[in-house]
């Protein structure tokens, strides 16, 4: 669901759009370099994360380079940093890598550790260089870019079966290298039989990355049939199917019950998925289709749901 990348550090040069004279020499094409970059920035804001690679030697390469970076690299990186799209990957060889085959080894090295990468982008010369099937295919040429998911746009989704080990499945990359999760869903019920999953799911983000902040959103109404509850009394009924479990006290979970509400939502610093039927488990062979939500799209739910947001839509129950 989190696309994770992994980029030799040479296609942030201006070296790495240039056009190859017939005497061999490469001519820098800065148009080129700017709309590949661009590119790239727009595909990693929807829903990806850059590996740093080598313990963090990836990004201080770049930064021991940084007066020779194309123009746009500059400020591309210092966004990606500051947004937490650039994310800790451990160094799998004793010595740092000195060109792009090292850097491709490392990757490689990288995703075999964890299997979640979903492309190596290299220079073009270097990528042309190697067999089609060597390297599981994991590396492609910077030029490629605009051609591979989600840097081509459209849509995205995913298939999910409605139990906790497929959620986490989906969820686990997104869970590592988010810095908070909101989960949206107005029957979201921490003690009701079909919810017994979702206890599962905080206690793997427990065991995953736990300090990442937590926010349950639900709304006031409850299921039809059942008797009304007072804000409190879902803040306390919340509070207590928490300190019931040892692991969970280490999380920090807040809870916010709404005015009534439909639709559902996962909402990370990182990207939103639309979920159409929450949280919950189901004990049939039952499927869902997660989608993905346009970065602006994620704003705006986010600002829906937001206590501080002073145009926001819903009516917030205090306790």
């Amino acid at each position: 669901m989190l696309y994770e990348f992994a980029f030799s550090p040479d296609v942030f040069f201006p070296e790495a759009f240039g056009v190859k004279a017939a005497n061999g020499e490469v001519i820098a094409a800065e148009n080129h370099g700017h709309l590949a970059l661009s590119t790239l920035w727009k595909g990693i804001e929807r829903f990806g994360v850059i590996r740093d690679l080598a313990a963090g030697s990836w990004g201080k390469n770049l930064e021991a380079r940084r007066e020779g970076l194309h123009a746009r690299s500059r400020e591309l990186l210092k966004k990606l940093r500051s947004d937490g799209r650039i994310v800790s990957s451990c160094a799998h060889y004793s010595s740092l890598p000195q060109n792009e085959m090292d850097w491709l080894n490392e990757a490689m090295a990288s995703h075999k550790s964890e299997p979640q990468l979903a492309q190596f982008f290299g220079t073009d010369d270097f990528c042309s260089s190697l067999k089609a099937n060597d390297y599981l295919q994991l590396p492609k040429g910077i030029s490629k870019i605009p051609f591979c998911p989600p840097f081509s746009g459209g849509g995205c989704s995913l298939k999910v079966e409605r139990n906790v080990e497929a959620y986490i499945i989906a969820l686990r990359s997104l869970i590592k290298h988010s810095r908070s999760l909101m989960f949206i869903d107005p029957y979201l019920d921490l003690k009701a039989d079909n919810y017994q999953g979702f206890l599962k799911l905080l206690r793997e983000i427990a065991s995953i990355n736990p300090s990442i902040e937590i926010e349950l959103h639900r709304q006031i109404k409850t299921a039809y049939g059942e008797q009304f509850m007072s804000a409190t009394d879902w803040r306390l009924r919340f509070e207590d199917a928490i300190a019931s479990i040892q692991s969970l006290k280490k999380l920090n979970i807040n809870v916010f019950i709404w005015d009534e509400f439909h639709d559902r939502y996962l909402i990370s610093n990182l990207m939103g998925v639309s979920v159409p039927y929450g949280f919950d488990t189901t004990n049939k062979s039952d499927a869902t289709r997660w989608t993905m939500l346009s970065p602006q799209d994620t704003d705006d739910v986010r600002q829906e749901f937001s206590e501080g947001d002073p145009q926001r839509r819903r009516k917030l129950w205090r306790t």
